[in-house]
């Protein structure tokens, strides 16, 4: 396992294992946390002999900001751009929250590279004019205190059943140290883009490899 920084300024954490090198599992994180989630899958996936890649969107975790604005493409040409200067022949993407929406915009651009694809707690359609209310009143919330605090909280609040934060305070902890490690450019570039992003129904139907499809019975984002 080692980290390295294929592209400036953005951190990544790469294991090539040398008898499955030709298919690479790639663990996209969700918003507003960073590559971290994935630490203990990561670990058993590598101890289990698989190729896997994580990687920190700009602004979470430890990569650097980059651009005014960002968009869901953006976010996907990041990982293309990943996955173009390592050998292997597929990918397995897995993509939770806004990354299942990173991982359509990768499919939607380049389908050829992937075998597999899994959805997590996420959906295909655009946001509702709801949501994107929702997500535009959070960057004024935040722009105006110069703080991502609320995020911090309203994520923290809908991400968890009210007994898993009673017992099991260190998942709740970790969960929160993510998300405040995030820059508030960071956050608020991914409210931008989640809110931006296209509809993709109308890729769903041209997927022709497997697909995993998880969700949540009381996930309150995605019913």
């Amino acid at each position: 396992m080692n980290c390295i920084n294929l592209l400036s300024s953005v951190h990544q954490e790469l294991h090539l294992n040398s008898i499955n090198n030709k298919v690479l599992i790639i663990l996209l994180h969700a918003f507003p946390l960073n590559s971290q989630m994935w630490k203990s899958q990561f670990k058993h996936l590598t101890q289990s002999g698989y190729s896997m890649l994580t990687l920190d969107y700009s602004g979470f975790g430890l990569s650097g900001v980059w651009g005014q604005t960002v968009t869901i493409s953006d976010y996907s040409k990041l990982v293309f751009s990943s996955v173009q200067k390592l050998a292997v022949d597929s990918v397995v993407v897995v993509g939770l929250s806004m990354s299942g929406y990173i991982a359509l915009d990768l499919y939607r651009s380049h389908p050829e590279i992937f075998s597999r694809l899994v959805l997590s707690n996420t959906k295909a359609t655009a946001d509702t004019e709801e949501t994107k209310k929702r997500r535009y009143s959070q960057i004024d919330a935040i722009k105006e205190n110069s703080s991502a605090h609320e995020i911090v909280h309203f994520h923290l609040d809908n991400f968890f059943l009210s007994e898993t934060k009673t017992s099991n305070h260190k998942l709740i902890e970790f969960t929160e140290q993510m998300m405040r490690e995030a820059t508030i450019k960071g956050i608020i570039n991914g409210l931008e883009a989640m809110a931006g992003r296209p509809d993709s129904l109308e890729i769903l139907s041209t997927i022709t490899f497997p697909v995993l499809i998880i969700l949540g019975e009381t996930d309150p984002f995605i019913p």
